[in-house]
């Protein structure tokens, strides 16, 4: 079946894992709150919302676009995701605040306990060890490989630190996007880099028999499935239950956005093989966990009816919202959006929101009420008690 790209949205930077029958993936979601969103799916192919990690982050003042400032391009990257004793961890950096976070619960669906890690860590990546150690790997050129203490609060004095891969020869786009594995005793670490000649995403890999050995390996994946130069790296591999394995990278599509891509992964003298003679199938099958199961889909329209008083999961700020400036009522189906500020520019516009666009082509259609509109003469712009910032975007293939 063909199925690539997989989830036809920006789900950028992904990472997956396999809890029983069940799969979770995390991506990239840098500004958008609520944020750090995991999927769920049984056949690795259809994907639907699962949980959002975080309401708000830390509402600083760029993250609340107070003033002129804003986090666009920044926020929460390259999250990974892991299950351990029977509890979830989701670890990352945001480039905004420059702090490594850990969510960690016992229930996908939360509530998630907030705590931190000291210290800055790059697309970074947990492995908890057979003897309990746990140790994070991040970095970029330079890539890192440090323990932390038991409860993974800070670097482990006198633990392991070391820089074991180094790319810093490479001026396009060093080794970074760390994917971390113990894999039948032996360690893997999966990372995306550019060609040195040319600008094109390459997924790497290099392998250890210990932790604390050398880590020897190579590119395992260069191939744009004949897109314009781009190719497709960065992300996590996972088992299924009848013991075939696969990985999910991304590959940038333009204004879409990073889009998910399924690649089989086979076994060669303890090494990854990816695709099929160093290219990404166009069909490919995954024997579902749940055959009978509905999905949910990740977009769709919305008459804003909840019976829970809530926003769908499928509407995103692209900001922390200003409580102050909309009005939702679940049960009419009403949701109010107020302009309180004069803007320059849209990206200091305060309760924008949003749902991802959708490959190859998508529209929208939004009803507004400007019966009230008025004209501020002063600063000549139209303003309104019912405010909405709206952009239509036709993406074609």
């Amino acid at each position: 079946m063909d199925i690539n790209p997989l989830i036809k949205m920006d789900y950028p930077d992904p990472d997956v894992i396999r809890v029983d029958d069940t799969y979770y993936m995390v991506t990239t979601t840098m500004y958008f709150m609520p944020g750090c969103e995991i999927l769920r799916s049984y056949d690795l192919i259809n994907w639907e919302h699962a949980s959002y990690v975080y309401e708000t982050l830390d509402g600083t003042a760029s993250q609340k676009l107070i003033g002129n400032e804003n986090i666009y391009g920044k926020g929460m990257w390259a999250a990974t995701i892991r299950y351990h004793k029977n509890k979830f961890y989701v670890c990352f950096a945001a480039n905004d605040t420059h702090i490594t976070y850990l969510y960690v619960s016992e229930n996908i669906n939360g509530p998630w306990d907030k705590r931190y890690i000291k210290g800055f860590y790059h697309d970074c990546s947990l492995l908890f060890d057979n003897d309990d150690k746990v140790y994070i790997i991040y970095g970029n050129n330079d890539i890192w490989l440090t323990q932390l203490k038991d409860d993974l609060s800070a670097p482990l004095e006198g633990g392991l630190n070391k820089i074991i891969i180094s790319d810093k020869g490479n001026n396009i786009l060093g080794y970074e996007g760390s994917h971390f594995y113990k894999i039948n005793g032996k360690y893997y670490i999966f990372l995306i880099h550019s060609k040195k000649d040319k600008w094109m995403r390459t997924e790497a890999c290099f392998m250890s028999d210990t932790i604390d050995g050398d880590f020897k390996g190579s590119d395992v994946l260069e191939d744009d499935r004949g897109y314009c130069g781009q190719g497709v790296a960065q992300g996590g591999i996972v088992d299924t239950p009848d013991g075939k394995w696969y990985a999910i990278l991304f590959q940038d599509s333009g204004a879409v956005g990073r889009i998910p891509i399924l690649i089989p992964v086979s076994w060669k003298n303890d090494f990854p093989v990816f695709g099929e003679n160093g290219k990404i199938p166009d069909e490919i099958t995954v024997k579902s966990t749940r055959p009978d199961y509905v999905y949910t889909p990740l977009f769709g329209n919305d008459d804003f009816k909840s019976s829970s008083n809530k926003l769908d999961y499928k509407w995103q700020f692209n900001h922390e919202p200003d409580k102050t400036a909309y009005k939702y009522d679940g049960e009419n189906g009403r949701f109010e959006l107020f302009a309180n500020k004069v803007c320059n520019d849209v990206t200091q516009s305060t309760n924008t929101f949003t749902q991802r666009t959708l490959f190859p082509f998508c529209s929208a259609e939004v009803t507004v009420d400007a019966s009230r509109l008025k004209i501020c003469t002063k600063h000549k712009t139209a303003t309104s008690i019912f405010f909405f910032v709206f952009t239509l975007f036709i993406f074609s293939s």
